[in-house]
């Protein structure tokens, strides 16, 4: 059985050698506990976040020959990602560890790794020189002998983009957006680990009964900055306990969990949820519209639409909760919510692969094909019924200008900045259908 260690480790190879992979994914065939999962997850999640400034800096002690290797390439970046921010983990057990990952070239790995090690300072850093000196967890500095760093003053969009582990082109527009101070915020926003975030099931606790319940199970929760929400802070895992079984709680995200609101679903309904799966915001419209009412979910793909069903059994929804294949059996509906496929941007914490994938390119042609989810979506809602259209993306193309160019009333609409201690970033637009008939 492979430790939490090894399993990252594959799993940063595989994503290293193709893209298209989830770091999640590449962890499923290991055979881990949820102790060593959760570790594995955070180690190989966290070399990808840190990835630009990891590779900055081997490149650096590697006497600017890094190795093309995926392996030591790898290796190298889950040893240096433990030096640095992963204070828990002695440093020099994790290099020791680490080492035995490979099969060649481990005194490479190990005389770099060790060489990083000497250059980790019990200190703040120096502003003076702040492009060889980089601030690390619990008051640390690594302190490099030679500039390395684009300078904050000249450059700062390439600046903020390497020490957070972002294409640049994306800080920049950034930039442009929003300012540097605020782009700034985004960037350290997206490179820091997310908060786990439960919904209280409304049918069957509220949010302070959840925490009671958790509690008597060894799992520490605060209040979320959503009343029927909680955050995970600590002690055993809410995933493996009883509350779990018994649908007390799914996961979800409260900036997630407001698009929903936004939609102000009420009992008795008729809602659609046209881009259902996973399911958190399609259980979320179902616990409000029961007992009378139903949501219509919708997913082309199987795997997905049973992954919403296992939710739905769980938290007790499956009467009112109807899930689709074909877009043809969906009925005209009350109210819809369009909880389109996009860039991520707002969710980069979450979802660190995407990076690697993230484009000017691939943002203009997921609004070109949001643009037709949402007007599908209004085609299916009876006149003056209303649409929330919603993203986890922070770029206006995907956002405002997907909004502008429908034929609905906007009532309102609201960018949510990522705030990963309490939130993920995102957006959402309330729309009021004018006309229309179901497709």
């Amino acid at each position: 059985m492979p430790s939490s260690r090894e399993s990252a480790f594959r799993a940063i190879v595989a994503v290293e050698r193709d893209r298209a992979v989830r770091i999640d994914e590449g962890l499923k065939a290991d055979e881990l506990t949820p102790v060593e999962r959760d570790l594995a997850l955070e180690l190989a999640r966290g070399v990808e976040r840190k990835r630009r400034l990891l590779d900055l800096v081997i490149n650096e002690l590697a006497a600017r020959q890094p190795p093309r290797d995926p392996y030591l390439r790898s290796a190298l970046r889950l040893g240096a990602y433990q030096v640095l921010f992963l204070t828990r983990i002695p440093s020099h057990a994790a290099v020791n560890e680490t080492v035995k990952l490979v099969r060649h070239g481990r005194g490479m790995v190990n005389a770099v790794l060790r060489r990083l090690i000497s250059l980790v300072q019990q200190r703040p850093p120096d502003p003076a020189q702040a492009r060889r000196e980089i601030e690390l967890p619990e008051g640390r500095t690594l302190a490099l002998e030679r500039d390395v760093l684009p300078d904050m003053a000249e450059s700062p969009a390439e600046a903020t983009a390497i020490l957070h582990g972002l294409p640049s082109f994306l800080v920049e527009r950034w930039v442009t957006t929003h300012g540097l101070p605020v782009a700034t915020q985004i960037a350290r926003a997206s490179s820091h680990k997310p908060c786990v975030s439960l919904r209280a099931n409304r049918l069957r606790c509220t949010a302070e009964e959840l925490a009671f319940q958790l509690e008597k199970e060894g799992v520490e929760t605060q209040p979320s900055e959503h009343p029927r929400m909680l955050r995970w802070t600590g002690g055993a895992s809410p995933f493996s306990t009883q509350a779990m079984n018994d649908g007390l709680f799914l996961a979800q995200d409260p900036t997630a969990l407001r698009a929903v609101d936004a939609l102000e679903p009420r009992e008795g309904e008729v809602l659609l949820d046209l881009c259902a799966a996973p399911g958190g915001k399609a259980t979320a419209l179902a616990e409000a519209v029961a007992p009378t009412g139903c949501v219509h979910a919708f997913d082309p793909h199987p795997g997905r639409r049973e992954k919403i069903q296992e939710n739905a059994i769980r938290l007790g929804l499956e009467k009112v909760l109807s899930i689709h294949g074909d877009l043809a059996t969906l009925p005209l509906g009350d109210g819809a919510l369009a909880d389109v496929p996009c860039s991520n941007t707002g969710v980069l914490s979450r979802r660190v692969e995407v990076r690697r994938r993230i484009s000017q390119a691939a943002i203009e042609g997921l609004a070109r094909k949001q643009r037709g989810i949402l007007e599908d979506t209004m085609a299916r809602v009876r006149p003056g019924g209303r649409v929330v259209y919603s993203t986890c993306s922070l770029e206006f193309e995907e956002n405002e200008d997907v909004v502008a160019a429908s034929a609905g009333r906007l009532i309102r609409d609201e960018l949510t900045l990522p705030d990963p201690p309490h939130h993920d970033g995102g957006y959402f637009a309330v729309l009021q259908v004018s006309g229309g008939s179901a497709v």
